[in-house]
């Protein structure tokens, strides 16, 4: 699998918001957010960003779509005579817990934090790390080999991300497939013991995640990715 990742450059400098006193980044032509804590709020507090041109959130259609849709209830909710913060807050977008998939020959997919991103955010010692790998039932049943006669059995891993300090409360997944509903598990506070008293749908790949019981600790050679 050859990938080309070549990123994206905004219009930010061709738009003449320095007119206006909206700040961006020249070095990549996007504009910066996090004002007045609302991270779509620019510089200006009545000019807003959304999407692949905003500094620092990722560059995915659907999550620039919930966060335009997010934007105008909130925005709707300004016009209120009487303005209810709490349901103004709880409409601002997560950019952390949204799901998204690449799709190579064996997609990977994930939510949430990386390993690396919740030892640095929880603290090492909060985090525990689940992880498996098999080889997914339709390579199973089926003998493929290369040109050499070695094997081309494609295999599946994954790794559940879980603070510690919060009853094992799953922080991120990663696994080789397509993921959806974990996305919604997520936003919704799932455990591992919520998994664990999960029956999976049987034969998916998915279904390893209800059945994860060796840590990264007790089973070092697994791998990672």
């Amino acid at each position: 699998t050859i990938l080309m990742a070549i990123g994206r450059f905004g219009s930010a400098l061709n738009l003449g918001l320095d007119k206006a006193g909206v700040k961006y980044n020249i070095h990549n032509g996007k504009i910066l957010g996090g004002f007045f804590d609302e991270t779509e709020r620019t510089s200006v507090d009545n000019i807003y960003a959304i999407g692949d041109i905003l500094e620092g959130v990722p560059e995915l259609t659907p999550v620039a779509k919930n966060s335009g849709r997010l934007l105008a209830h909130r925005i709707s909710l300004l016009k209120e005579e009487k303005f209810n913060k709490k349901k103004y807050d709880s409409l601002k977008m997560d950019y952390r817990n949204y799901p998204t998939t690449i799709f190579s020959p064996l997609e990977y997919s994930t939510v949430g934090y990386s390993e690396e991103q919740a030892r640095k955010h929880f603290g090492d010692e909060n985090i525990e790390v689940y992880h498996s790998r098999l080889i997914p039932l339709e390579d199973e049943l089926v003998s493929r080999v290369n040109e050499v006669g070695e094997s081309k059995k494609k295999r599946a891993y994954f790794k559940l991300v879980v603070n510690k300090s919060e009853n094992e409360k799953v922080v991120g997944m990663h696994y080789l497939g397509i993921m959806q509903g974990f996305g919604v598990a997520m936003k919704l506070g799932v455990t591992k013991a919520d998994l664990d008293n999960t029956v999976g749908i049987h034969p998916t790949i998915a279904e390893e995640f209800c059945l994860l019981r060796k840590t990264k600790n007790e089973d070092p050679d697994k791998g990672g990715c």
